[in-house]
């Protein structure tokens, strides 16, 4: 009994520190155990309980911080590359009363596009990593509430 204990345990510790949601563990465990929900809700208790240490390790605010610095560059590097792009159209628009030579303007300056991408993705990632840490978080102040 003791050799399918360790496996599971490792299995909780790294989904608590992965925080992913704590039903998908419980649901693993009882699969993975064969055992009632409310039996593998206390597992899961009982090893977050006895490693309460390593696992306040792993949920550093670091997570925190670098997502708000990725979600923060991210949108501002959004914002210049695509000011970068529609400036010049707007003002050859302005200018020349067309929008064709805006057009153009963007086929000959078609390098700024990747840059708009990447600061979008980067933008992104940093708000779903704040969204992961925050959820683990609210979920440690829940915990020592009760």
């Amino acid at each position: 009994m003791d050799e399918s204990v360790e496996p599971i345990s490792d299995y909780i510790i790294n989904s608590l520190t992965k925080m992913i949601d704590r039903d998908e563990i419980i649901r693993e465990v009882c699969l993975r155990q064969n055992i009632f929900w409310e039996a593998g809700e206390s597992l899961v208790n009982q090893i977050e309980t006895q490693n309460k240490g390593l696992l306040q390790k792993h949920r550093s605010p670091l997570l925190f911080i670098l997502s708000m610095l990725f979600a923060s560059v991210g949108l501002i590097g959004s914002l210049v590359v695509f000011y970068a792009l529609v400036s010049p159209i707007y003002t050859i628009w302005k200018t020349n009363g067309g929008l064709i030579d805006g057009a153009l303007w963007i086929y000959n300056f078609w390098g700024l596009f990747p840059l708009l991408l990447m600061s979008m993705g980067m933008a992104l990632s940093g708000i779903l990593g704040l969204v992961r840490a925050v959820k683990g978080l609210s979920r440690e102040n829940q915990e020592e509430e009760m």
